[in-house]
C-alpha cells in the first residue's frame, strides 16, 4: 500500500474499504474525512461509494467508519465533513443518517462549517428553496472517556465588567461558537 510519511505521521493512499487491521498500526487518533459525496460526483471507479442505492451508501460507509474504528487507538476521534444531498425532489439528511446508522462510533457534537461562497440552489429548488451554504461536521468519539481537547479560540469578552452573571466571565475569553466561516472560492 502506497503511503507517505512527515515526521510522525503517516498518510495512506487506497481505498478506504480495502484497509485491512495488519496493514495499519492500532495507533491513528485522529481521522478526518469528507466522504464520497451519494449519486452526485463520478470518482473514476467501477464500484466506488456512492453509486449505489442510498441505504447500500450508508451501509458502505459504515463498513469505513467500523474499519477506521478497528484501526484506531483507545482515545481517537472520528470527524467527518458531509452535507445534506437532493435527489429527484427528495432530500436525503446524510448527516442525521449517518448518526442514526453509526454503528461503533459514539457521537460527541457537531459543527457547522459555514461557506457563505458555496453555489447556490440549482434547476428546480432554485427559487423555491435557501442556498446550501454550509455542511455538517459531525464528531465521534471512541469511548466517552477520549483526552482530546479542541483548542477553543478565545476573543475577548466584550461586556465583561457589565455582565452580571459570574458564571460567563472568563479571563481567557468567550470561546467561538461551533459555527466555522471558511470562505470559500
Amino acid at each position: 500500500m502506497k503511503s507517505f510519511k512527515h515526521k510522525n505521521q503517516k498518510v495512506y493512499f487506497k481505498s478506504s474499504e480495502e484497509i485491512l487491521k495488519k496493514e495499519i498500526p492500532k495507533s491513528a487518533n485522529f481521522i478526518i474525512t469528507s466522504p464520497p459525496y451519494w449519486d452526485l460526483k463520478n470518482y473514476g471507479h467501477d464500484d466506488e461509494v456512492g453509486k449505489s442505492d442510498y441505504d447500500e451508501y450508508l451501509k458502505r460507509m459504515n463498513v469505513i467508519w467500523s474499519k477506521c474504528f478497528d484501526v484506531s487507538d483507545e482515545n481517537a476521534i472520528l470527524c467527518i465533513i458531509v452535507n445534506d444531498r437532493r435527489r429527484v425532489k427528495q432530500f436525503y439528511p446524510i448527516p442525521m443518517d449517518i448518526v442514526r446508522t453509526m454503528k461503533k462510533w459514539k457521537l460527541m457534537d457537531y459543527m457547522i462549517w459555514y461557506s457563505p461562497n458555496a453555489t447556490t440552489q440549482n434547476g428546480f429548488y432554485k427559487d423555491r428553496l435557501y442556498d446550501k451554504k454550509s455542511e455538517m461536521i459531525l464528531l465521534f468519539s471512541k469511548n466517552n472517556n477520549y483526552d482530546h481537547s479542541f483548542n477553543k479560540i478565545r476573543v475577548k469578552q466584550k461586556y465583561m465588567g457589565i455582565d452580571p452573571r459570574t458564571h460567563n466571565k472568563d479571563k481567557l475569553g468567550r470561546g467561538l461558537p461551533n459555527i466555522i466561516r471558511c470562505p470559500a472560492h
